[in-house]
């Protein structure tokens, strides 16, 4: 982006330092409230340094020289999310200007070396030509860092965790973040497959699977497949009787995705569960790891 895009109004930084990246993207005080939670768990796994970011979107037609008054209720979330923050972990919190709000925080990811990247999703339909908004849609596709997207999160106990199990590159991330709250909530994982073609897999193939990818306390652990010919179908069937799904993005270019829906994200948006859409760089050490 060029200089006259993308504009620093306001930045606290702390020290450099080598811990772990995590931008936290604040687009309004409740979505930033409703994002502490998960974060403050994620971070204190990782031992994680948090930056906190808003992104002003001035239109073209207002000056530079005005766009601070369009960041007063972005400074007053990152406040707020501050005060959750700042006893515990280091905290940086930055306020830009921005004309375009997705080439702004992907340049904040960029700039800031980000390992994991947390942003917030209303959970309305596409905008046209886009599966899950022009924003959260960009950020799957090319931020180079992890990606967490917090849909209908609150602050009760997830008490049951649904992981739809499609083998992929995501699955580690995705147990390692339920390991998370199954650790503080006591919860049960269940880890779900859709047999809707041949070879058909079986609970106690799909559980050895799982064992070899985690190091999470396998009694938390359910395996269940069910027989379907819509994965979709079974899927958000399943999720009704979960307090949280965890669902790995497609990797499908967005020109792809713009012509053919894929299974996550139209998931994503038919449920009504808290539900975290997750994407990995490949750049995930799980935590669990240091306890074997």
């Amino acid at each position: 982006p060029s200089a006259d895009e993308i504009q620093v109004l306001e930045e606290n930084d702390a020290p450099e330092s080598d811990h772990y990246r995590i931008v936290v993207s604040v687009a309004n005080l409740d979505n930033a409230l409703k994002m502490v939670r998960t974060t403050y768990l994620i971070s204190e796994a990782k031992n994680a340094r948090v930056k906190l970011l808003h992104m002003v979107p001035v239109p073209e037609q207002v000056s530079l020289s005005d766009a601070e008054k369009f960041a007063v209720e972005g400074r007053e979330g990152i406040m707020e999310t501050m005060m959750y923050f700042v006893m515990q972990f280091p905290i940086d919190t930055t306020i830009r200007y921005c004309r375009n709000i997705a080439r702004g925080i992907l340049s904040a990811v960029k700039e800031q070396k980000t390992d994991l990247l947390i942003m917030g999703w209303h959970g309305k339909p596409r905008n046209q030509g886009f599966r899950l908004g022009s924003i959260v849609d960009t950020m799957l596709e090319r931020s180079p860092s992890n990606v967490v997207v917090l849909k209908n999160f609150h602050n009760n106990p997830f008490k049951r965790i649904l992981i739809p199990w499609g083998g992929g590159p995501h699955v580690d991330f995705a147990l390692d973040l339920a390991g998370i709250f199954a650790e503080r909530d006591d919860s049960e994982i269940t880890v779900f497959a859709v047999n809707n073609s041949n070879p058909a897999i079986t609970p106690g193939e799909l559980l050895e699977a799982v064992k070899s990818r985690t190091t999470i306390d396998t009694s938390r652990i359910r395996a269940k497949c069910a027989d379907n010919p819509s994965v979709t179908d079974a899927i958000i069937k399943e999720s009704n009787e979960h307090d949280l799904m965890i669902l790995g993005s497609t990797r499908d270019p967005l020109l792809y995705q713009a012509a053919r829906d894929s299974i996550s994200h139209t998931i994503a948006c038919q449920s009504d569960k808290p539900t975290m859409i997750i994407k990995t760089s490949g750049k995930w050490t799980s935590w669990f790891k240091r306890w074997i």
